[in-house]
């Protein structure tokens, strides 16, 4: 094998890769198998057992390669996006395992006490959506917007992590009832806790509509008998790192 040819482990730094490892392997190990079978004259059940083997390998391979596109996904992503999702599911940041959970709301205030539910004034279908929020109970806690000449935003609402199942559900259900389209992750990469306990409903998302989750999925997610919140940030995550096409 050449030089070429040959895996550097320490080159391989994203997850990503080690499925293109993991094929490159599969090749070498079956056609070192193959080959093996064909040199073999006797006896003949090694013949047979290198084949077998050899067959048996490619759709085990398929299998495992399956469970990690779906099962393990999330595991499959960057560190930095990775890093986020695991942020997202507990509503804490593991690098600081003693940081108190910032998530778990005030029962004395309502599920929304600690949470800024912001929207954006120029946004179409702004008062429509004030309405049908606070007619659900969700307060919005600020506006934001600038003047009515700048670029509209997206009709998208940008989530932070450490919401509970029960404000998602809420929150995703308020706004399917509006102009809102679809639903994002609100993140910064140099500041992970700039988001924490914050929507932005209107936000100004470029490729939002590629890179984000539609609200009809979105519906769906929460209406689901298992909904579960670290479940939805999975999602979105990814939406949001590696679109939703």
């Amino acid at each position: 094998m050449s030089q070429r040819q040959k895996i550097e482990p320490q080159r391989i730094t994203k997850p990503i890769q080690l499925l293109a490892a993991w094929l490159v392997g599969l090749i070498i190990v079956n056609g070192s198998f193959l080959g093996a079978a064909i040199a073999i004259e006797t006896p003949v059940w090694l013949r047979s057992t290198l084949v077998i083997a050899a067959v048996l390998n490619v759709p085990i391979f398929l299998i495992c390669l399956f469970l990690l596109q779906t099962r393990f996904r999330p595991e499959m992503q960057e560190d930095l996006f990775y890093h986020e999702y695991l942020i997202a599911k507990d509503g804490r940041d593991k690098s600081r395992p003693h940081e108190t959970l910032e998530s778990a709301p005030k029962e004395k205030g309502g599920i929304w006490d600690g949470y800024s539910i912001m929207l954006n004034q120029n946004i179409e279908g702004a008062q429509a959506i004030d309405e049908e929020l606070k007619s659900q109970g969700i307060p919005i806690t600020s506006y934001f917007g600038g003047p009515a000449g700048l670029k509209p935003p997206g009709l998208t609402a940008s989530i932070g992590r450490g919401f509970s199942d029960e404000q998602i559900k809420k929150l995703v259900r308020a706004l399917s009832q509006t102009s809102i389209t679809h639903i994002d992750y609100a993140a910064d990469e140099e500041k992970p806790d700039e988001y924490t306990n914050i929507i932005l409903i209107g936000s100004w998302v470029p490729s939002y509509e590629t890179h984000s989750v539609p609200i009809g999925d979105a519906l769906n997610m929460v209406n689901e008998w298992a909904f579960a919140a670290d479940k939805f940030y999975s999602e979105i995550i990814i939406a949001h790192e590696s679109g939703n096409s």
